[in-house]
């Protein structure tokens, strides 16, 4: 029986190699052609497919780890190879772009004011220390308080052949969410302001009132403040009475020199313009070292041959003034209106788009100007102190905007009062 069955174990086999050697219309010949049919590399990540296929013969079995050659394959040609191209082009590049050349200076205020002037001072500079050293040539566009001339700034071609100037205002405007037509704060190119607005600010009372403001404090004064309107001198004691300190900011004065008679007359008792060239001009005899006393500061402590001439020692900072609690939020809201690049005029811009390796030589050109002793002395001898202020200061300032609440959001506006609107 077994010896029977095998027989037809046999039989059966024989038949089965004959009908598959003869058969033409079964599908299954057609997989001979199966390694190239199959959708091998979709399913590389099996080891031994990849394996065959980069490999012939009998290595495929024993190299499935060895299939780690193939990510050389994507390394030779990195997707990033594009990056090099928009990178600084080479020095020589960008002397060529420049050279022979003529950069349009583009003023938004009449000839013969601090904008125009600076323009003037810069553009003699700017050529000197620019690639390709470009012949730069002045333009007054003025209307709209300057913002014609912004417009026609970003309207021009981002080859960095046109250059204008930022007023904080139209900054401020935009950060609080005041659109400027033809400007978006998010997209110009900045380069680089001269004269910041880091100097020093302090307030000082009369030495017959108090010998600090602790002292104030414990005699429970209430400081009265003189200020033409909301955004002005008074800014910092503004922010300390919107936090609850005792201060009252009085507005509608005309100016410095109306804020300093009203101080003299008695109408006020801080005086927030310290520091001030007027003050000292008009009432030299405040500062015989006997009169003022500094009760705070602002931005920076008051320098020590000025504490020289004050009759008391180095006060607090704004933000440490006893009697006032502020949160980090409301800290935050005082040193953005205090930034150099809201406090600072004449910030130069490009076009938006501008390229990086233009922009940088722009900002390389203006850090070698703001370092040449001749630009300084020709600023101060137009009654402007070089504090420069550049591009990545003037964005780390702007981004505190997008930390604030609502709330923080609505102290600001209150701080820069009518440049907001």
């Amino acid at each position: 029986m077994r010896m029977l069955g095998r027989v037809f174990l046999m039989m059966a086999l024989t038949a089965a190699l004959a009908l598959t050697a003869c058969g033409g219309d079964d599908p299954t010949p057609t997989s001979a052609p199966q390694p190239t049919a199959t959708p091998v590399p979709e399913q590389a990540t099996a080891a031994p497919e990849p394996a065959a296929t980069l490999a012939p013969g009998p290595t495929p079995t024993p190299l499935p780890p060895g299939v780690t050659p193939p990510p050389p394959t994507p390394t030779p040609v990195p997707v990033a190879q594009p990056t090099p191209t928009p990178l600084p082009a080479p020095e020589t590049d960008l002397t060529a772009h420049f050279e022979g050349q003529t950069v349009r200076f583009i003023v938004g205020f009449s000839p013969g004011g601090g904008y125009d002037s600076i323009a003037r001072i810069s553009a003699r500079f700017i050529e000197k220390y620019l690639p390709g050293n470009p012949k730069v040539s002045i333009s007054n566009l003025t209307g709209g308080g300057s913002v014609r001339a912004l417009q026609f700034v970003m309207r021009s071609e981002p080859n960095g052949m046109t250059v204008g100037q930022l007023h904080p205002r139209f900054a401020i405007r935009e950060l609080l969410g005041t659109d400027v037509p033809g400007f978006d704060l998010r997209t110009a190119t900045f380069v680089a302001a001269p004269n910041g607005g880091s100097s020093p600010s302090y307030g000082c009372i009369r030495k017959e009132l108090a010998s600090s403001w602790q002292d104030a404090l414990d005699k429970g004064i209430e400081f009265k403040v003189a200020s033409s309107e909301p955004g002005g001198t008074a800014s910092v004691m503004q922010w300390v009475e919107y936090i609850g300190g005792p201060v009252k900011v009085i507005f509608g004065y005309a100016g410095t020199s109306d804020n300093l008679a009203a101080f003299n007359r008695g109408e006020t008792n801080l005086f927030v313009e310290c520091n001030s060239d007027t003050a000292r001009t008009i009432y030299p005899d405040w500062f015989d070292g006997n009169t003022l006393v500094p009760v705070y500061w602002n931005n920076f402590p008051v320098p020590d041959d000025v504490l020289a001439t004050l009759a008391g020692p180095q006060p607090p900072e704004a933000i440490n003034l006893p009697g006032i609690n502020p949160t980090q939020e409301q800290i935050d809201v005082l040193r953005l209106k205090s930034s150099p690049s809201l406090s600072t005029n004449r910030m130069m811009v490009l076009a938006p788009d501008t390229p990086r390796d233009i922009q940088n030589a722009w900002i390389e050109a203006a850090r070698q100007m703001f370092e040449d002793p001749e630009f300084v002395a020709l600023s101060a001898a137009a009654g402007y102190e070089t504090v420069p202020v550049f591009e990545e200061k003037a964005v780390e300032d702007y981004r505190i905007v997008d930390t604030l609440s609502p709330e923080g959001v609505e102290m600001f506006k209150s701080l820069v009062g009518a440049a907001a609107d």
